[in-house]
Parts: structure tokens; sequence; C-alpha cells
């Protein structure tokens, strides 16, 4: 069957992809065999879908690059990880009432600054549990090494514990007796 140059203009964008019906295949392969003009098109036109995929595929590995870094970064800069009570240290901890406390926790560690400090709300047994994220220095969280603060419960507060990274890292601040 013949077929125009201009249908096979029209029909080769579709053809190299991989979009079109056998027979419409059978049909371009034949006429694109024949006519120089066509052939040389074809080839320009995979060409440019081989470059248009490659920058795909190197667009997305730069888009997974750059949320990588911004996970990471906001890993370390900003949320930073649970200190362990070793490079803690408790410069007061002070009991105002059954339920309210003030703390501040000073690192050790001249590397790192405290991100946050966490506390658990108590739990069915009056129990509190402290952690202080540790981080490294950014222009997005303090230059401090230490956190300060107090805090007041709707419950009573038996205890309060200063919580590490290991499960067994734990540090009795108060007991009420």
């Amino acid at each position: 069957m013949e077929i125009s140059c201009s249908t096979v203009k029209d029909l080769l964008p579709t053809y190299c992809e991989g979009l079109c019906s056998e027979y419409t295949k059978f049909v371009l392969d034949e006429h694109v065999t024949k006519c120089e003009n066509c052939n040389k098109l074809q080839k320009a036109i995979k060409r440019l879908i081989k470059q248009r995929n490659i920058f795909i595929g190197l667009s997305s590995i730069l888009i997974i690059l750059i949320t990588l870094t911004a996970i990471i970064s906001c890993k370390l800069f900003i949320f930073g990880a649970t200190a362990p009570t070793a490079i803690i240290k408790t410069v007061q901890f002070e009991m105002k009432d059954e339920k309210t406390f003030a703390y501040q926790f000073r690192l050790m560690s001249t590397n790192q600054v405290v991100n946050r400090t966490l506390m658990t709300a108590p739990d069915k047994f009056g129990h509190v549990y402290i952690q202080v994220n540790a981080g490294l220095p950014s222009p997005l969280n303090s230059p401090y090494a230490e956190s300060k603060g107090s805090t007041r419960y709707d419950k009573e507060i038996r205890a309060v514990y200063l919580q590490g990274k290991a499960k067994k890292d734990v540090i009795v601040l108060w007991e009420k007796k």
C-alpha cells in the first residue's frame, strides 16, 4: 500500500514511540525503506526521543538526590537524634509542685547543639520521659548547647526520667517519695 510522505510525517512520532498498530508499523516500514527523506526524519525523531528519555532519567535521578539531601539535612540539622545520657548534663531539675517541673540540660559535646527537648505526657503510673535531641549547628537552629524551660501537666507526676537513645539508657531525675 502506498502512503504519502505527509501522512508518514504525521505518523512517525507515534511509530517511533512504539504506539502504533502492527499494520501501521508495516506500512511505515515499507515507506521509510524506500523514501530517503522519511528515513532521515525517522532517524532524527528516534534521536530526539532517546535524548528526551535520557533527560527524563537524569532529571529523575537529580530529583531523588535533592530529596535525599533535604531529608538527611533535616535529620542532621533540624530534628537531630536523641542524645545519649552520657553527653547530657542536668544543670537544673526542680519540681515546682506535683504537676510542674523546671529543667535545664546542657550537652557536653562541643560539636552538637540541642535541637529540641521532647517530653511524654505522664503515663498511667505518672511517669514522664524526657529526651534531648542533639544535632549539628546550622543557621536553622539555635547555636546553644542547652535546653531550658518548665512544663506543667494536668496529671500528677510521680517520676521523671531522662531517656537516652537506647531503651536501657535512662536516668532518674526525680521520683516521688
